[in-house]
């Protein structure tokens, strides 16, 4: 995965890890539960217009964003800090669509990290689209 820039204040490496761990996992075909793990068990997850609150609906939202997705890379571009623990990420996902065709998005997410437990976890993740795929 590419290396994003970072704001040249942020040396927070345990939260730069924990970044480029989620978007590894999120490209990866069936680890809907691994990634899952990267969320409190109540995040409120919002991509487009589709949401959910809890974990058997993230495990179900996560699922299901495979139905058209024969592959997806994303490349983060910049991670920016919004306030205490929480980020805004910038970049582009190819997704390789199970019809052949191939679509590229600009996309940016808004992250609020807590520590649960000595771990980071995701407790809130809204992801804008430039332009929303059409699958």
């Amino acid at each position: 995965m590419h290396q994003p820039t970072y704001p040249e204040t942020f040396h927070d490496e345990t939260i730069k890890q924990w970044i480029q761990d989620y978007y590894t996992a999120v490209d990866e075909d069936g680890a809907v539960e691994t990634i899952a793990d990267f969320f409190t068990p109540d995040a409120v997850v919002q991509m487009g217009e589709h949401g959910v609150s809890d974990r058997p609906g993230l495990i179900q939202f996560l699922t299901s964003t495979w139905d058209y997705v024969a592959s997806r890379s994303h490349h983060l571009v910049a991670i920016d800090s919004l306030g205490k623990d929480t980020f805004l990420a910038r970049g582009t996902v190819t997704y390789n669509l199970k019809d052949g065709r191939r679509v590229t998005p600009e996309w940016c997410g808004i992250m609020a990290l807590i520590q649960q437990e000595g771990e980071w976890k995701m407790a809130y993740y809204k992801v804008y689209f430039a332009a929303f795929p059409a699958f």
